[in-house]
């Protein structure tokens, strides 16, 4: 009943996701450092071997309510992360919590579990309780402009065209170290920043929302970024010299 055709920002295609959990999931996942690629509804081959674990469990397969036959079983998410030089997979099942306790439920997240055990892939639940909702609305916040084809500005014929490298970089210059210090609200610096190059009402701010969302400021994911506050920061991560980016 939540289906949802989501554009990736981490890789260039279209996610398809079945529940708000799960397209929460993956909002959360899309922004973070170690993961390189995110396969979605991902099926479980081949079918006789979930059949046979099945099986060995004595609990039902997944089956076709018209036709009867066996249906191949899909796990949410595998996940591509990278654990120092070496790519891993991780398979997540994306569950509400409140159906954990129902007995088919529990029989196909363990037949999931132990077919990627044989393989040695870490599975896991993630729950809503896993997702922590702030970060949520930070991801969503600042998706639309993470890639930097996505900046573009209007131009006097009603179109768009890309802001130019040289923009973006003098813009990033300027804030930098505003951002940095973490006491003026983001709307009040990149109003200022519009100002003082010339740019357009909301092109500073679109550029900001880039940088947040490219994680190249030391921001915390778990406090709210919002406009009309500072963009809460890391004090571990800050740099020791103005102006620095780490």
């Amino acid at each position: 009943g939540f289906d949802s055709r989501i554009p990736g920002t981490l890789i260039e295609r279209e996610y398809h996701t079945r529940s708000e959990g799960e397209a929460n999931y993956l909002y959360v996942l899309e922004r973070c450092v170690p993961v390189r690629d995110i396969r979605e509804h991902y099926p479980l081959l081949p079918l006789d071997e979930t059949v046979a674990i099945a099986e060995a469990l004595g609990v039902p397969h997944a089956q076709d309510p018209d036709t009867g036959l066996y249906r191949v079983m899909t796990t949410d998410f595998l996940v591509t992360v990278l654990e120092g030089v070496t790519l891993r997979m991780r398979a997540r099942a994306a569950t509400p919590s409140h159906t954990l306790g129902q007995p088919g439920v529990q029989a196909r997240l363990e037949i999931e579990r132990r077919y990627w055990a044989h393989r040695q892939v870490d599975w896991g639940i993630v729950t809503a309780h896993d997702v922590p909702p702030v970060m949520v609305a930070n991801v969503k916040y600042l998706r639309a402009y993470v890639a930097e084809r996505s900046l573009r500005v209007g131009t006097s014929d009603g179109g768009t065209q890309p802001l130019s490298p040289s923009v973006i970089q003098r813009i990033t210059t300027v804030l930098t170290p505003e951002i940095l210090r973490g006491v003026v609200a983001l709307n009040v610096l990149t109003e200022e920043c519009d100002d003082r190059l010339g740019q357009a009402p909301g092109v500073s701010l679109m550029v900001a929302r880039h940088l947040l969302g490219q994680r190249l400021w030391p921001v915390d994911f778990t406090r709210p970024i919002v406009a009309w506050d500072p963009v809460p920061l890391v004090a571990s991560r800050l740099p020791q010299e103005e102006g620095g980016v780490q």
